[in-house]
């Protein structure tokens, strides 16, 4: 897995990395309070993470949130 660079990434997909790395539980809701948009629009950025292998879905879907995945909080690669 190659590294992510922030001009890969949205100002809301950086901000929940941040959150993520910090140690924090990151839900839809809170990008779309964060950043002032629907959580219709908020849902995009963590299917788009998900894609690229940085984040996982924990815990039931209807109280789980967002977290880094697994193999980056081993191998420490996002450079956000």
């Amino acid at each position: 897995m190659t590294p992510v660079s922030d001009s890969d990434l949205s100002e809301r997909q950086r901000w929940a990395l941040r959150q993520m790395r910090a140690g924090k539980a990151v839900r839809v809701g809170d990008v779309a309070e964060q950043y002032k948009c629907s959580e219709t629009t908020a849902k995009h950025d963590p299917i788009e993470l998900r894609k690229r292998g940085l984040i996982e879905f924990e815990a039931p879907l209807k109280t789980g949130h967002w977290r880094l995945a697994r193999q980056l909080e081993r191998r420490k690669i996002l450079s956000i």
